[in-house]
């Protein structure tokens, strides 16, 4: 209740909208410790940037919080590299969201940061490819970045993209 005013003062959206996000965030599994230290607030900027739905930007920031391993006090961050890839390349919040879901998962245990993967989904987005197209090719991306012999891992550790260990 009371965050949720006071996120309803500090920002365009009403207290019933921060409790609205409050709700999705919580029914992602989200511990209320990170829903009251950032994510809510977080969640309202990225739809405020984006102008996009209070509620599925909450749902986004949700599962992206979640899949990075990240908390409530990394959300705005997150958010940050979020909406410039959805504002600077003519994205939806949706379309994003799609590509996450999509690709999300396979950067995520590729160890890529979620302002990586977000400014990968910006660059497909500005050459036309969008939504689950866009997380299917940056997946694929990555498995043939892998590299599965010996030349490929040695390559890739010269460039710095995985380390001598091949991880």
């Amino acid at each position: 209740g009371q965050e949720a005013m006071r996120l309803g003062r500090l920002t365009r959206y009403s207290a019933d909208d921060a409790a609205a996000a409050m709700e999705v965030l919580a029914s992602s599994g989200m511990e209320f410790e990170h829903i009251l230290n950032g994510a809510t607030e977080a969640a309202l900027a990225l739809a405020a940037a984006t102008g996009g739905d209070v509620k599925e930007a909450a749902s986004i920031l949700a599962g992206a919080l979640s899949m990075f391993g990240l908390t409530g006090a990394q959300a705005k961050d997150a958010v940050d590299g979020m909406a410039a890839a959805i504002n600077n390349s003519l994205m939806s919040m949706s379309e994003f969201r799609m590509a996450l879901q999509a690709g999300g998962a396979m950067a995520a245990a590729y160890k890529w940061e979620i302002d990586e993967v977000s400014t990968v989904l910006g660059m497909f987005a500005k050459n036309g490819i969008k939504g689950s197209d866009a997380g299917t090719q940056m997946a694929r991306m990555l498995q043939y970045l892998q590299g599965n012999s010996k030349a490929a891992k040695e390559a890739l550790a010269e460039l710095g993209i995985i380390t001598a260990d091949g991880k």
